[in-house]
């Protein structure tokens, strides 16, 4: 923390983690997920009691360790290192998003039209 680099740095990827999180979410609006959290400490409330532990299974077959939280198992928990490379963040992002797909795909989401 002697200069400034490493704080701006943080905040440019805790930007990067909350903007995928919400494109995450918005993707799948049957889902009524939330993005929740500050800088790189970062949840996605799924709105599905269970939902993120079999998500995290998912992205642990992936070669991501990934926590759960909250009432029932409905969030995800992103707490990378502060260090981590935007390639890792990257991969990471990518991997909660396929693994959240092949448990929830979006296109099964959509509301139906009446």
């Amino acid at each position: 923390w002697r200069t400034t680099d490493l704080a701006e740095q943080v905040h440019q990827k805790g930007e990067v983690v909350a903007d995928r999180l919400q494109e995450i979410a918005m993707l799948r609006p049957g889902l009524t997920a939330e993005v929740r959290g500050r800088g790189l400490m970062q949840g996605l409330d799924l709105g599905a009691d269970g939902l993120a532990s079999e998500v995290a299974r998912r992205a642990f077959e992936a070669g991501l360790v990934i926590e759960t939280s909250g009432p029932s198992d409905r969030v995800l928990k992103i707490l990378p290192p502060l260090t981590i490379s935007l390639d890792d963040l990257a991969f990471g992002l990518d991997t909660i998003e396929a693994a959240l797909e092949a448990v929830a795909p979006a296109a099964a989401l959509w509301p139906q039209a009446a």
